[in-house]
């Protein structure tokens, strides 16, 4: 494409088979967008779209309007959850029987990040929130968890096992009035974390040793996460801002699972997508039958995470557009079981048809020659 083209207009112009996947899949090696490296052609590409008008042509309308423009600072981070959770993996051994503390150096935590002028810029995670903060900027995290989880080595035989990293985001909000933050954390497994209360700590290929957690593992590592933030600005900065999370559907995305489909584990394509259309609506209404919803930042800020999810990603399937229509039909728009599941079985029905979209469309947008010129 060397034309400008929104990410969500790509199934428009490129017709989804298995030449354009094979082609999607090439680019993706080539470009390595699922590599867990900061200064990357995946989080550049995310930079100059937020900050190059000579990239993204349609920019210019979003910073000559302070109304519609996001402004959102964008970085990158991985935490090594072996690491995390190693000292309650050692506190199992240990002859003297006392609690276990996690004491996981947050503080260590790098980021990376691409400033005004495009130079990219290292920096631990902890002081890029802060210097953030104190401008009340929004910001988003790209974070990528190492060893999140370990699954069957298919490579090999059945008998063995890998551990696998997984890609998440989480993003933070200002409130001027309260001088106070709130994080917003997004697995695109959604209540499928609720029953993850275990973390598998991996030895060898051959075995691991379960450690049980007093909450799912996100929300675990999240709200650890926050209360050493928290902690950290208060012991160093007087002007210290407290950031708000709790394990509830408030700060959490827990409505259906959008990998429910997912063979190819594509969980950074979900990222990509909701920090796109972040940066590009945040200050949009929406319309979902005929009924005019909040912007993204008011569904937000009103306990309606869930909500904006789904406005997302039905952008990209006729059939969650019907299925919204369906059940959106007050303004309350809660959401119950019912609809999780029916979306979720929507999902499966699709089989990897929608996993698919997403990704050709994920890659062809962010390798389009307007993008690749700028970023190369």
């Amino acid at each position: 494409m060397n034309s400008f083209c929104q990410l969500e207009n790509v199934s428009n112009r490129i017709i989804r088979n298995k030449t354009t996947y094979k082609l999607a899949k090439n680019m993706e090696n080539q470009h390595k967008l699922d590599d867990m490296i900061f200064d990357s052609y995946f989080h550049k590409a995310c930079a100059t779209l937020a900050c190059n008008p000579q990239t993204n042509p349609i920019l210019p309308s979003y910073i000559s309007n302070p109304f519609t423009h996001s402004g959102i600072k964008i970085a990158a981070a991985n935490i090594d959850l072996q690491s995390f959770f190693k000292p309650l993996f050692d506190a199992r051994r240990a002859t003297e029987k006392k609690a276990p503390t996690l004491g996981f150096a947050f503080d260590g935590v790098w980021c990376g990040y691409y400033d005004e002028n495009m130079e990219y810029k290292d920096d631990y995670l902890m002081s890029f929130l802060y210097e953030n903060m104190k401008n009340n900027e929004t910001m988003f995290i790209y974070l990528d968890f190492e060893n999140y989880n370990v699954i069957e080595n298919e490579k090999k035989n059945k008998n063995t096992s890998v551990s696998v990293h997984h890609s998440t985001c989480f993003m933070m909000l200002p409130n001027k009035e309260t001088n106070r933050y709130s994080m917003y954390y997004f697995n695109p497994h959604g209540q499928y974390m609720l029953d993850v209360r275990v973390y598998n700590y991996y030895l060898t290929q051959y075995r691991q040793v379960e450690l049980e957690l007093p909450l799912p593992i996100d929300m675990f590592i999240m709200g650890t996460f926050v209360e050493s933030l928290n902690n950290e600005l208060n012991k160093y900065y007087c002007d210290w801002k407290f950031t708000d999370y709790s394990p509830t559907r408030w700060h959490n995305y827990l409505g259906a699972n959008l990998q429910i489909s997912d063979s190819k584990g594509i969980c950074y394509v979900f990222s990509f997508i909701m920090w796109y259309h972040l940066h590009k609506e945040y200050y949009e209404s929406h319309n979902v039958n005929g009924m005019r919803i909040k912007n993204y930042r008011s569904l937000l800020e009103s306990g309606n995470f869930e909500l904006m999810v789904y406005i997302i990603f039905s952008k990209y399937d006729e059939k969650l557009v019907d299925l919204m229509n369906f059940y959106t039909v007050t303004p309350k728009y809660s959401f119950d079981v019912q609809f999780r599941n029916h979306y979720e079985v929507v999902l499966s029905e699709t089989g990897e048809n929608f996993m698919d979209q997403l990704f050709i469309n994920m890659v062809y947008f962010i390798c389009q020659k307007p993008i690749e010129t700028s970023v190369c």
